[in-house]
């Protein structure tokens, strides 16, 4: 599976730059910066210009709504001969989730683990300290 990573600025290559930090370099990660001066149809073309010779490629974008993410889902619609999704929300655990199971052919499942770990790496300090408080407990007299 190859992975494709679009975003506003330089998110996607940070973001690709911290994952080989923690898992070495990555041959079938893309990334693709939405940069100041670039249009909407740029960023369509090198989306499509990436998966023109892939076959399963799961495209992680930044932000729900934003021109990476819409490009993407165009382009996904435009494109029924492969197997492609956009996950929004990109983040680090979710990237480091696509890298490890990269070898995974099926892009639902893929595409499930990757949110999962998405969420799951999201807590605070205050519920990792002190795991056993139940919210429910914080209406045992009612409310």
């Amino acid at each position: 599976m190859d992975i494709l990573l679009v975003a506003h600025g330089r998110y996607a290559e940070g973001l690709l730059s911290s994952a080989e930090l923690i898992a070495g370099k990555q041959e079938n990660v893309g990334v693709i910066n939405f940069l100041e001066g670039m249009s909407q149809e740029d960023v369509k073309e090198k989306i499509e210009i990436y998966i023109k010779d892939r076959e399963n490629v799961l495209i992680l974008s930044d932000l729900l709504g934003g021109t990476p993410f819409k490009m993407a889902s165009m382009v996904i619609n435009e494109t029924s001969d492969k197997k492609l999704n956009v996950v929004t929300g990109m983040n680090l655990n979710m990237l480091l989730e696509a890298v490890f199971n990269s070898t995974e052919e099926d892009i639902d499942i893929l595409t499930s683990s990757v949110k999962s770990a998405a969420i799951s790496g999201v807590d605070d300090l205050r519920n990792i300290l002190n795991p056993s408080i139940d919210e429910d407990d914080s209406f045992e007299d009612g409310i």
